[in-house]
């Protein structure tokens, strides 16, 4: 009996080995897509970490600053940088903001009397 069954392993092995891959690439699969968003979290990190060192590269190499200073002074400057800018932009958008808060109320009563005249009885007066 033993004889039997070792002469079966011997055909059984590729098949074995097949299903095992198949096993494999489903469960990796399966946890790519249970942790996709740790993965999409991961790339940002990975990209803003490389924006980072982009900026801190010539604070390194031309003011001969120390790698965490110069890591530091760049996060410093890209904060400066983004703030500075919506500071200055916040004042559009403020106005902006208002005047379609303004527009929004007129524009919905034009579609809604456009479409009473098409025989539909006010369909988006609340």
């Amino acid at each position: 009996m033993n004889a039997d069954r070792d002469s079966d392993d011997p055909a059984d092995l590729p098949f074995i080995r097949r299903t095992l891959i198949v096993i494999g690439l489903v469960a990796g699969a399966f946890l790519v897509w249970e942790l996709l968003y740790v993965l999409v979290l991961l790339f940002g990190s990975v990209l803003v970490a490389t924006i980072i060192r982009a900026v801190a590269h010539p604070f390194k190499t031309h003011l001969r600053l120390p790698d965490g200073l110069a890591v530091a002074t760049s996060v410093i400057l890209i904060v400066v940088a983004v703030g500075g800018t919506l500071w200055l932009i916040s004042s559009q958008i403020s106005a902006q903001t208002e005047h379609l808060a303004d527009a929004l109320p007129r524009s919905v009563a034009m579609v809604d009397n456009w479409l009473g005249g098409l025989g539909l009885d006010h369909p988006l007066q609340t």
